[in-house]
Protein backbone atom coordinates (compact mmCIF):
# COMPACT_ATOMS: atom_id res chain seq x y z
CA UNK A 1 0.00 0.00 0.00
CA UNK A 2 1.26 3.70 -0.91
CA UNK A 3 2.61 5.46 2.46
CA UNK A 4 2.75 9.38 2.83
CA UNK A 5 5.89 10.89 3.17
CA UNK A 6 4.33 13.81 4.49
CA UNK A 7 2.59 11.98 7.41
CA UNK A 8 4.57 9.60 9.71
CA UNK A 9 4.39 7.39 12.54
CA UNK A 10 1.51 6.71 14.49
CA UNK A 11 -0.25 9.38 11.92
CA UNK A 12 0.29 6.85 9.06
CA UNK A 13 -1.39 4.51 11.16
CA UNK A 14 -4.64 6.58 11.61
CA UNK A 15 -4.72 7.67 7.69
CA UNK A 16 -4.86 3.75 6.92
CA UNK A 17 -6.76 1.84 9.57
CA UNK A 18 -10.59 0.38 9.19
CA UNK A 19 -10.41 1.49 5.61
CA UNK A 20 -13.98 0.99 3.77
CA UNK A 21 -15.55 2.26 0.55
CA UNK A 22 -17.44 5.30 0.57
CA UNK A 23 -20.89 5.90 1.59
CA UNK A 24 -23.77 6.14 -0.16
CA UNK A 25 -24.54 9.15 1.39
CA UNK A 26 -21.64 11.74 0.64
CA UNK A 27 -23.03 14.94 1.92
CA UNK A 28 -24.02 13.61 4.88
CA UNK A 29 -20.62 12.12 5.15
CA UNK A 30 -19.11 15.27 4.64
CA UNK A 31 -21.04 17.53 7.13
CA UNK A 32 -20.37 14.75 9.78
CA UNK A 33 -16.50 15.01 9.19
CA UNK A 34 -16.21 18.63 9.09
CA UNK A 35 -18.31 19.22 12.04
CA UNK A 36 -15.83 17.13 14.31
CA UNK A 37 -12.65 19.04 13.24
CA UNK A 38 -14.99 22.23 13.39
CA UNK A 39 -15.48 20.82 17.33
CA UNK A 40 -11.76 19.89 17.35
CA UNK A 41 -10.33 23.32 16.35
CA UNK A 42 -12.80 25.47 18.96
CA UNK A 43 -10.88 24.31 21.63
CA UNK A 44 -7.66 24.33 19.43
CA UNK A 45 -8.11 28.31 18.84
CA UNK A 46 -8.64 29.27 22.05
CA UNK A 47 -5.97 27.14 23.33
CA UNK A 48 -3.51 28.86 21.17
CA UNK A 49 -4.68 32.25 22.06
CA UNK A 50 -4.73 31.90 25.97
CA UNK A 51 -0.81 30.20 25.77
CA UNK A 52 0.63 32.00 23.11
CA UNK A 53 1.05 29.32 21.06
CA UNK A 54 -1.26 29.97 17.73
CA UNK A 55 1.52 29.12 15.54
CA UNK A 56 1.95 25.64 17.04
CA UNK A 57 -1.91 24.98 16.92
CA UNK A 58 -2.30 26.51 14.02
CA UNK A 59 0.19 22.91 12.54
CA UNK A 60 -1.89 20.78 14.25
CA UNK A 61 -5.00 21.90 12.82
CA UNK A 62 -3.28 21.46 9.20
CA UNK A 63 -1.89 17.86 10.33
CA UNK A 64 -5.29 17.07 11.05
CA UNK A 65 -6.69 18.46 8.28
CA UNK A 66 -4.16 16.11 5.88
CA UNK A 67 -4.86 13.23 7.92
CA UNK A 68 -8.16 13.22 7.54
CA UNK A 69 -8.48 13.69 4.40
CA UNK A 70 -5.88 10.91 3.32
CA UNK A 71 -7.76 8.91 5.91
CA UNK A 72 -10.60 9.27 3.76
CA UNK A 73 -8.96 8.85 0.71
CA UNK A 74 -7.64 5.91 1.24
CA UNK A 75 -11.23 3.81 1.23
CA UNK A 76 -11.20 4.55 -2.20
CA UNK A 77 -8.95 2.07 -4.88
CA UNK A 78 -8.44 5.32 -6.84
CA UNK A 79 -8.53 7.42 -3.76
CA UNK A 80 -4.95 9.66 -4.37
CA UNK A 81 -6.14 10.16 -7.70
CA UNK A 82 -9.49 11.28 -7.89
CA UNK A 83 -9.23 13.11 -4.42
CA UNK A 84 -6.54 15.06 -6.42
CA UNK A 85 -4.22 14.35 -3.08
CA UNK A 86 -0.74 12.65 -4.34
CA UNK A 87 0.74 15.80 -5.30
CA UNK A 88 3.17 14.42 -7.74
CA UNK A 89 3.64 11.55 -5.06
CA UNK A 90 5.08 13.87 -2.35
CA UNK A 91 2.42 13.38 0.26
CA UNK A 92 0.74 10.16 -1.01
CA UNK A 93 3.40 7.98 -2.55
CA UNK A 94 2.53 5.44 -5.74
CA UNK A 95 2.51 1.45 -5.55
CA UNK A 96 6.56 1.88 -7.24
CA UNK A 97 7.53 4.22 -4.82
CA UNK A 98 11.34 4.98 -5.51
CA UNK A 99 11.92 7.26 -2.30
CA UNK A 100 11.49 11.16 -1.42
CA UNK A 101 14.35 12.91 -3.78
CA UNK A 102 13.34 10.59 -7.01
CA UNK A 103 9.80 11.26 -6.79
CA UNK A 104 10.04 14.93 -6.42
CA UNK A 105 12.47 15.18 -9.02
CA UNK A 106 10.12 13.40 -10.65
CA UNK A 107 7.38 15.68 -10.12
CA UNK A 108 9.37 19.06 -11.11
CA UNK A 109 7.74 19.28 -14.31
CA UNK A 110 4.39 18.90 -13.10
CA UNK A 111 4.70 21.79 -10.19
CA UNK A 112 6.15 23.72 -12.42
CA UNK A 113 3.23 24.00 -15.16
CA UNK A 114 1.05 23.99 -12.02
CA UNK A 115 3.02 27.26 -10.77
CA UNK A 116 2.44 28.82 -13.89
CA UNK A 117 -1.03 28.11 -13.55
CA UNK A 118 -1.37 29.60 -10.60
CA UNK A 119 0.61 32.72 -11.68
CA UNK A 120 -1.26 33.62 -14.58
CA UNK A 121 -4.25 33.49 -12.36
CA UNK A 122 -2.43 35.72 -9.83
CA UNK A 123 -1.95 38.18 -12.36
CA UNK A 124 -5.87 38.54 -13.26
CA UNK A 125 -7.26 37.88 -10.02
CA UNK A 126 -4.36 40.29 -7.86
CA UNK A 127 -5.00 44.02 -9.11
CA UNK A 128 -9.13 43.53 -8.95
CA UNK A 129 -8.13 42.68 -4.83
CA UNK A 130 -6.65 45.25 -4.53
CA UNK A 131 -8.29 47.66 -5.55
CA UNK A 132 -11.50 45.94 -3.60
CA UNK A 133 -9.03 46.01 -0.54
CA UNK A 134 -8.22 49.84 -0.56
CA UNK A 135 -11.96 50.41 -1.15
CA UNK A 136 -12.88 48.38 1.68
CA UNK A 137 -10.41 49.26 4.68
CA UNK A 138 -9.87 53.08 3.01
CA UNK A 139 -6.42 53.23 3.98
CA UNK A 140 -5.63 57.44 5.93
CA UNK A 141 -1.71 56.62 4.52
CA UNK A 142 0.13 56.46 1.14
CA UNK A 143 1.20 52.75 -0.03
CA UNK A 144 4.37 51.59 1.18
CA UNK A 145 5.75 48.70 0.40
CA UNK A 146 6.49 46.51 3.58
CA UNK A 147 6.69 42.43 3.79
CA UNK A 148 5.45 40.75 6.62
CA UNK A 149 8.37 39.70 9.40
CA UNK A 150 10.19 36.72 8.18
CA UNK A 151 8.72 36.61 4.11
CA UNK A 152 10.75 33.50 3.21
CA UNK A 153 9.59 31.38 6.54
CA UNK A 154 5.84 32.81 6.06
CA UNK A 155 5.89 32.37 2.68
CA UNK A 156 6.80 28.85 3.30
CA UNK A 157 4.28 28.29 6.14
CA UNK A 158 1.88 29.77 4.28
CA UNK A 159 2.40 27.22 1.30
CA UNK A 160 3.52 23.96 2.70
CA UNK A 161 1.18 24.23 6.09
CA UNK A 162 -1.95 26.42 5.60
CA UNK A 163 -2.23 25.99 1.87
CA UNK A 164 -1.46 22.07 1.70
CA UNK A 165 -3.79 21.17 4.25
CA UNK A 166 -6.47 22.99 3.39
CA UNK A 167 -6.53 22.36 0.10
CA UNK A 168 -6.38 18.82 0.32
CA UNK A 169 -9.43 18.47 2.65
CA UNK A 170 -11.64 21.15 0.93
CA UNK A 171 -11.06 20.81 -2.77
CA UNK A 172 -9.30 17.57 -2.55
CA UNK A 173 -11.64 15.49 -0.32
CA UNK A 174 -14.85 17.67 0.41
CA UNK A 175 -15.13 19.04 -3.13
CA UNK A 176 -14.98 15.29 -4.38
CA UNK A 177 -17.44 14.12 -2.44
CA UNK A 178 -20.01 17.02 -2.55
CA UNK A 179 -19.48 16.43 -6.56
CA UNK A 180 -20.36 12.55 -6.12
CA UNK A 181 -23.90 13.93 -4.83
CA UNK A 182 -23.99 16.64 -7.21
CA UNK A 183 -22.28 15.62 -10.44
CA UNK A 184 -20.47 18.14 -12.13
CA UNK A 185 -23.07 19.16 -14.97
CA UNK A 186 -21.81 22.96 -15.82
CA UNK A 187 -18.43 24.33 -17.57
CA UNK A 188 -16.74 27.71 -16.70
CA UNK A 189 -13.77 28.82 -18.06
CA UNK A 190 -12.86 25.51 -19.71
CA UNK A 191 -13.74 23.48 -16.34
CA UNK A 192 -16.39 21.15 -15.53
CA UNK A 193 -17.83 21.99 -12.22
CA UNK A 194 -20.67 21.08 -10.06
CA UNK A 195 -22.28 24.38 -8.89
CA UNK A 196 -24.08 23.18 -5.71
CA UNK A 197 -20.41 21.20 -5.16
CA UNK A 198 -18.40 24.37 -5.46
CA UNK A 199 -20.76 26.24 -3.24
CA UNK A 200 -20.97 23.89 -0.48
CA UNK A 201 -17.31 23.55 -0.12
CA UNK A 202 -16.46 27.20 -0.22
CA UNK A 203 -19.01 27.81 2.30
CA UNK A 204 -17.56 24.63 4.87
CA UNK A 205 -14.21 26.33 3.64
CA UNK A 206 -15.18 30.11 5.00
CA UNK A 207 -17.19 28.73 8.00
CA UNK A 208 -14.09 26.91 9.66
CA UNK A 209 -12.35 30.06 9.76
CA UNK A 210 -15.14 31.01 12.56
CA UNK A 211 -13.83 27.75 14.85
CA UNK A 212 -10.14 30.00 14.96
CA UNK A 213 -11.78 33.85 15.05
CA UNK A 214 -15.50 34.22 15.52
CA UNK A 215 -15.06 37.70 13.24
CA UNK A 216 -17.44 37.86 10.40
CA UNK A 217 -14.70 39.33 8.09
CA UNK A 218 -13.89 35.89 8.34
CA UNK A 219 -15.87 34.91 5.92
CA UNK A 220 -14.97 36.56 3.10
CA UNK A 221 -13.03 33.52 2.46
CA UNK A 222 -15.33 32.14 0.88
CA UNK A 223 -14.96 33.46 -2.29
CA UNK A 224 -11.22 32.45 -2.75
CA UNK A 225 -12.51 29.39 -1.38
CA UNK A 226 -14.87 29.81 -5.40
CA UNK A 227 -11.57 30.32 -7.25
CA UNK A 228 -9.85 27.27 -5.16
CA UNK A 229 -12.20 25.24 -6.59
CA UNK A 230 -13.00 26.50 -9.83
CA UNK A 231 -8.74 25.60 -10.26
CA UNK A 232 -9.59 22.36 -8.80
CA UNK A 233 -11.80 21.07 -11.60
CA UNK A 234 -9.47 23.01 -14.09
CA UNK A 235 -6.58 21.07 -13.03
CA UNK A 236 -7.73 17.82 -12.08
CA UNK A 237 -5.78 18.21 -8.99
CA UNK A 238 -4.91 20.58 -6.29
CA UNK A 239 -1.43 21.96 -7.28
CA UNK A 240 -2.15 25.20 -8.54
CA UNK A 241 -4.66 25.92 -5.93
CA UNK A 242 -1.83 24.97 -3.26
CA UNK A 243 0.05 27.77 -5.07
CA UNK A 244 -2.18 30.71 -5.31
CA UNK A 245 -3.19 29.76 -1.50
CA UNK A 246 -0.13 30.52 -0.41
CA UNK A 247 0.42 33.37 -2.41
CA UNK A 248 -2.72 35.39 -2.06
CA UNK A 249 -1.87 34.97 2.12
CA UNK A 250 1.23 36.37 1.68
CA UNK A 251 -0.42 39.16 -0.88
CA UNK A 252 -3.09 39.92 1.65
CA UNK A 253 -0.29 40.20 4.55
CA UNK A 254 1.67 42.54 2.25
CA UNK A 255 -1.16 45.29 1.49
CA UNK A 256 -1.90 44.98 5.54
CA UNK A 257 1.86 45.89 6.12
CA UNK A 258 2.19 48.45 3.53
CA UNK A 259 -1.10 49.97 3.83
CA UNK A 260 -2.26 49.43 7.33
CA UNK A 261 0.85 49.33 9.67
Amino acid sequence: MPRPFFLRGRLVAFCTMNASPPTGHPLREVLLVWGALFALFVPLGAAGRHYGVEEWTGVAMAVLLVATAVHMARRDPDGPDRYALDLGGVLIAPEDDRGLIPTIRRGIPSALRETAFALLVALVVFPPFALGYWLWHAPQQPFRLRWPDDTLGFALSQLLVVGVSEEAFFRGYVQTRLTDRWPARARLLGAGISVPALVVQSALFALVHLATDAHPQRLATFFPGLLFGWMRARRGGIGAAVVLHGLSNVYSATLDESWLR
